[in-house]
């Protein structure tokens, strides 16, 4: 039919599957390609980045806009994966799965991966200009999960915020 499914099977995190969301693929497919090291890669990002939005209440513009372009971004995706990922973005924002579910995956990550994910979340925090206390303490327990040195993350902080105040006018 062209379509997929999530939560779908090998795709998800074994979450709610009382409902799904139906999304389009690139073209009608007879059978269900596995899912890539690529893919559960960027769907663990994602899954990890709307905690991070949602811990100060909701994810911002400038937070979602950030997750899009993750998606967008994502790299050794197929085109049907991105798709996926895309409607995985909006499912998640309905659904978060919780940090501690995910535990098991997030050790599996190979080290050079785990800064690079640690990374893009800090700068999904930083992308609304300030960092909120509840963003700051998941961020803390996440780098503590994926086992990444804390000044790392604080080290990241700070430079995003220096980032975001020198387009700031500064007053004499």
């Amino acid at each position: 039919f062209g379509l997929g499914v999530v939560p779908g099977p090998g795709f998800s995190f074994g979450a709610d599957h009382e409902s799904i969301l139906l999304f389009e693929l690139d073209a009608p497919t007879e059978t269900l390609e596995a899912a890539s090291a690529h893919y559960r890669s960027a769907l663990l990002t994602v899954a990890l980045g709307i905690l991070v939005g949602k811990a100060d209440g909701g994810l911002q513009p400038a937070e979602r806009l950030s997750l899009e372009g993750m998606v967008a971004n994502a790299n050794g995706v197929t085109e049907n994966e991105r798709r996926r990922l895309s409607a995985d973005l909006r499912w998640l924002e309905l659904r978060p799965v919780a940090l501690a579910s995910l535990r098991r995956k997030l050790a599996a990550i190979p080290h050079e991966e785990r800064a690079q994910i640690a990374d893009l979340l800090v700068g999904l925090a930083s992308a609304g200009g300030s960092h909120e206390r509840t963003e700051v303490a998941l961020l803390e327990r996440i780098y503590r999960q994926l086992n990444l040195d804390p000044e790392r993350l604080y080290a990241g902080l700070h430079k995003a915020t220096a980032a975001n105040q020198d387009d700031e006018p500064v007053r004499l």
